[in-house]
């Protein structure tokens, strides 16, 4: 039976290990590099594994889902007549468009306890070098879960 968790116990024996969802290079640049850039990964990742693709009635969900968590009022006002627009629309054409109103949700994703446990599973998992776990939802939940019920004297990256 093979071990689910390879990449913990292959971390000392780098000779057996199996092939990464993410090219080890590209993690290795991302740890390395200013925060930053792992925060846009961070969010980046949100982004493709809970947004997805933005259509008129997802915009409605999450407007719904922004007045339900407290962070519609908190949004700037330009964002929320840019929302409330888009689900005027039938469908969104536009690229920019579609990447403009993506960061809005991705603004209201993040005030969720989901999309802040993905947030900060994707940057445990780098600074620690799981790269095994970026393809993985539930993990990159479970570490961030774990990371969030740190009392916060101890918490480490943010």
């Amino acid at each position: 039976m093979e071990n689910p968790y390879w990449c913990i116990t292959s971390m000392s024996t780098p000779m057996t290990q199996q092939p990464r969802s993410l090219p080890e290079a590209v993690a290795e640049a991302l740890a390395a590099g200013p925060v930053d850039s792992v925060v846009e990964y961070a969010r980046r990742v949100v982004a493709e594994k809970l947004v997805g693709e933005v259509s008129p009635g997802k915009v409605s969900r999450y407007i719904r889902k922004a007045l339900r968590l407290g962070v519609w009022g908190r949004l700037r006002r330009v964002s929320r007549a840019l929302l409330y627009a888009v689900t005027r629309l039938k469908a969104i054409r536009s690229p920019v468009l579609a990447g403009i109103v993506s960061e809005i949700l991705v603004e209201i994703e993040l005030a969720s306890t989901r999309g802040l446990a993905v947030f900060y599973g994707v940057i445990v998992s780098l600074k620690r070098g799981f790269t095994c776990f970026l393809g993985d939802l539930r993990r990159l939940v479970t570490i961030g879960v774990a990371y969030i019920s740190l009392p916060p004297a101890f918490r480490y990256y943010g």
